[in-house]
């Protein structure tokens, strides 16, 4: 019997058996792995900073400076001759840009390209922190890695400059604090404090309320502190004037650069040579296609309500994007921080990635090519690129509707559910019919040029 112990106990201990600590546990390996992950991080950041300096102070960043001088010369930006769609959070922001660019020197366009260039960066960290603690630490790290080096983010946020990472950051930490920690009175600020930047992310709002993984308490805490730190932030504004608020922030139409409607503008451009839609047709198909797009997330929030958060964030922006006719070439980043950190292939956050940025170089070669291409005497005529243009929109609007489909697939739908499903489906299928008979007109219109 001693024998046979001292063989088994040998065997046990013997080299390569399965007592052995895996090597990714060992401190080294977390060190190596970790330093990886640090690395892509890096690369992204850098990739982010070369795209600012490319592009450097045109489009939204020059409009940037606008609101600024509107502010220095005492007028309200929301009684301005230019839209203001954002709430009043992402002015102070500007202005603490502009008094410290006057104080250090710096160039406005290049300090708050780099205040949006640190946010995303920031935002490849939050990931980290919120895929690990959910699905552990080498989802964590995977998902650090996609989202640094996500070809969309980086022209989102580096060549482009808008600042939609800002309100990702404040969102992702919020959901972290909920789902890791059920610490909602921190979670609600931060959720709040985002959508002060931009309204987007009170489609999460919604998602909190119905979140399996919450207490009701936690929920109420969290969508109601956000609720009042908006309230909070744009008093000063609504007391002043609460019609100009409501017209700019909740009249924006958004702009059909992108997914359906840019689809529609690409074929008409390649048509007809005319960079706009026909008429008014552009602000009415973002009219219409707005009731589809609320039917459309009602229905994804019904069918994914047993679903975790980041899933049904994920699934919701998808759902907005595949149906709204207004899309800003910046909505396309709203996905992927969700995509990475949600219980879903991380294959589908980098095809993702990769469709979406050919949608927006698409359009940035056509409308803003100096935000991706240095003016060379290589780079020819914008309007040469206008098959390239038509190409990437059909792609990349195939692309976006099979990853909507990819982040509902596999669902248990609870039976007490199916008739709030049915419900939606059908008010989507209503709000549909008056968009087929503008793609109707569209096409009779296009067939005669």
């Amino acid at each position: 019997m001693c024998g046979k112990r001292s063989a088994i106990i040998g065997r046990d201990m013997a080299p390569g058996s399965s007592n052995r600590q895996p090597w990714a546990s060992t401190i080294a390996g977390r060190i190596v792995l970790n330093g990886l992950v640090v690395l892509a991080i890096a690369l992204g950041a850098a990739a982010r900073i070369w795209g600012a300096s490319v592009a450097g102070d045109i489009a939204d960043v020059s409009a940037y400076r606008h609101h600024v001088f509107l502010v220095e010369t005492g007028k309200n930006v929301y009684n301005a001759d230019t839209r203001y769609p954002y709430f009043p959070g992402w002015l102070g922001i500007e202005m603490a840009v502009w008094w410290v660019s006057q104080s250090t020197h710096w160039l406005f366009w290049w300090a708050i390209r780099m205040v949006i260039v640190g946010g995303d960066v920031a935002t490849s960290f939050a990931v980290w922190w919120v895929a690990a603690g959910s699905s552990g630490s080498a989802r964590g790290r995977l998902a650090a890695i996609v989202y640094s080096l996500s070809p969309i983010a980086i022209l989102i946020s580096g060549n482009h400059g808008q600042f939609d990472a800002l309100p990702t950051l404040l969102s992702v930490v919020a959901v972290g604090l909920l789902i890791g920690r059920a610490r909602p009175v921190p979670a609600g600020i931060l959720l709040g404090a985002a959508m002060a930047l931009k309204p987007f992310p009170a489609l999460l709002l919604p998602i909190i309320l119905r979140a399996p993984e919450l207490t009701w308490r936690a929920r109420l805490i969290a969508c109601t502190l956000s609720g009042v730190v908006v309230l909070a932030v744009t008093a000063p504004f609504l007391i002043l004037d609460p019609t100009a608020v409501l017209r700019n922030v909740g009249g924006y139409g958004g702009l059909n650069d992108q997914g359906f409607g840019g689809v529609l503008r690409s074929l008409w451009l390649f048509k007809d040579g005319n960079i706009h839609l026909p008429g008014e047709f552009g602000e009415e198909i973002s009219a219409t296609t707005r009731y589809v797009a609320l039917g459309a997330m009602a229905s994804t929030l019904v069918l994914l309500w047993r679903a975790p958060i980041p899933r049904v964030a994920a699934a919701i922006y998808l759902a907005f994007l595949a149906t709204f006719g207004g899309i800003s070439a910046q909505y396309l980043i709203w996905p992927v921080a969700w995509l990475v950190i949600a219980d879903l292939p991380i294959a589908l956050a980098i095809a993702y990635s990769i469709v979406a940025a050919a949608e927006a170089i698409g359009f940035y070669l056509v409308y803003w090519p100096t935000m991706i291409l240095p003016e060379t005497p290589f780079r020819g005529p914008a309007l040469t690129f206008i098959p390239v243009f038509v190409g990437t929109q059909i792609a990349g609007y195939v692309g976006l509707l099979g990853s909507y489909v990819a982040a509902i697939r596999r669902v248990a739908i609870p039976k007490l559910m199916l008739l709030p499903l049915a419900v939606c489906l059908a008010a989507t299928a209503l709000a549909i019919v008056p968009v087929i008979a503008q793609i109707q007109w569209f096409a009779m219109e296009w067939l005669r040029r």
